[in-house]
């Protein structure tokens, strides 16, 4: 066991099947399936998310989930929390390749609590995995608006 009693250890599995022509479905465990495909701008169905905003989304997605476990862990009372996530994606190399992501994080908190809303998100940015894990890769900036309400 790692800290906190935490597993050392995590195993995440997904299934993908193709459709045959310009799509598939990921299947999960637990969860609902989740339709891809192709965006039409070049030659999908768009019958589905592209890649590239399923990956943005597993970014933002964990920056959200690793803030809801520290949150009340910090005492913060927030009210909301939204992050806008973009990526921008260029030809190199002689293929296309992400070359930024950029995420823009709106949280409400409680009056008086900005500055430890501020430093939760900011924690989250240090200690979400997926972000971490391609951070070395691709530069991840992360830009926090905090409000009191």
């Amino acid at each position: 066991m790692g800290p906190r009693g935490l597993p050392r250890r995590l195993e995440f599995k997904v299934e993908v099947e193709w459709d045959g022509s310009t799509g598939g479905e990921v299947r999960f465990s637990d969860q609902p399936p989740l339709r891809f495909d192709i965006p039409k701008g070049f030659g999908g169905r768009g019958e589905g998310y592209c890649p590239e905003e399923v990956f943005l989304a597993s970014i933002a997605a964990c920056l959200v989930t690793t803030f809801a476990y520290l949150r009340p862990r910090l005492g913060l009372k927030a009210r909301s929390l939204r992050v806008e996530a973009v990526d921008y994606v260029a030809m190199e190399g002689g293929g296309y390749r992400v070359t930024e992501a950029r995420l823009k994080v709106r949280l409400e908190v409680e009056r008086g609590q900005s500055e430890l809303g501020e430093r939760c998100v900011r924690l989250a940015e240090e200690y979400c995995h997926i972000a971490r894990s391609i951070g070395a890769c691709i530069p991840i900036r992360v830009e926090v608006e905090v409000a009191e309400s």
